[in-house]
């Protein structure tokens, strides 16, 4: 037996969903699933350290239309990235870096809509990443990973639609 307090949930549910206004600027692009919600997944570090076959390639863990997950392996240091709509959540996981943060991009190009990558930075700030650390890079901010010659890092990016 269906109560009224159950329709009037759905019914409820329902108002919102039609009645919420769209969110994201007019004029982005649309962005469409690339996978169906994941099922339950467990990688273990053995796991995640086998999936990146070479460095300076990510794999992709998980990839929605408003979150992903990579795991990430460097050898050398990365460029600077400016993401337009994109959160960027990293977890070192092995190895020692620093991660550039803020100040002025310069000479930037755009590689996909609203990914822009660029060589240099002035005026950032510098702070050294270890395993276990949680590093929160705001949508618009130049930031660049970082790493001393013969050194690696690998840690897990999720990235997160602003």
């Amino acid at each position: 037996m269906v109560s009224k307090w159950m329709i009037n949930m759905v019914a409820a549910g329902a108002i919102l969903c039609v009645a919420a206004p769209a969110t994201g600027a007019l004029d982005a692009p649309v962005v469409l699933h690339r996978a169906p919600l994941d099922p339950f997944h467990y990688w273990s570090d053995k796991d995640l350290a086998s999936l990146v076959k070479k460095p300076n390639v990510s794999v992709d863990l998980s990839d929605h239309e408003f979150f992903f997950i990579d795991t990430i392996l460097r050898d050398t240091s990365g460029m600077v990235e400016v993401h337009d709509r994109w959160n960027d959540y990293l977890v070192i996981q092995k190895g020692d870096g620093a991660i550039a943060y803020g100040g002025k991009a310069a000479d930037l190009k755009e590689v996909t809509p609203g990914e822009w990558r660029g060589a240099t930075m002035s005026g950032a700030k510098v702070v050294l990443v270890h395993p276990g650390d949680l590093i929160v890079i705001p949508a618009g901010m130049a930031h660049q990973m970082r790493l001393n010659p013969g050194r690696t890092i690998r840690y897990l990016a999720f990235k997160a639609r602003q």
